[in-house]
């Protein structure tokens, strides 16, 4: 922190102050569901620009969601990415989807950080991983789960 590139933060190796912050972390999205509906994002990005899309995505909305904000784990530049609306509509998803990912990608980052590509974002990995990538990753898919049994229709496109 004494850098100047984190502008607020709190560490502790206190079992009270750890369960305290981890308590808070928890609630923060249980209480933005409270004002609507939440987008919720798990990208990682590098130091550099860990605080840069928050604010784009505000820009971005122009004033269509009532909060915008992210907290993470500033040693890996993991941010979980909130967006709360008054209500889903498929305009603020457009405005959103691809957006965020191009963003993401264009700071050198990855879409899915902490919780995996899952069902909701094979159509997007490509802004994460290159095509010989890709291409690995279904290779060793195929060899390890030929039948495709071990979490069907998750993390790979078109499989």
């Amino acid at each position: 922190m004494d850098s100047g590139l984190i502008l607020d933060g709190t560490v502790t190796s206190e079992p009270a102050k750890i369960q305290t912050i981890w308590n808070l972390r928890e609630s923060i999205a249980g209480a933005g569901l409270v004002q609507g509906y939440m987008f919720k994002y798990d990208v990682s990005l590098p130091l550099r620009n860990y605080y840069d899309l928050v604010p784009q995505l505000r820009t971005k909305l122009n004033g269509r969601a009532s909060v915008v904000f992210g907290y993470g784990h500033v040693g890996d530049g993991n941010i979980h990415i909130n967006v709360i609306v008054p209500e889903y509509t498929k305009e603020i998803c457009s405005l959103l989807e691809p957006y965020i990912f191009e963003e993401v990608s264009k700071f050198n980052g990855s879409i899915s950080a902490e919780h995996g590509i899952g069902f909701r974002k094979p159509h997007f990995i490509h802004y994460s991983k290159d095509p010989s990538a890709l291409q690995l990753m279904k290779d060793l898919k195929q060899l390890m789960d030929p039948n495709g049994i071990l979490n069907p229709y998750k993390v790979l496109p078109d499989m």
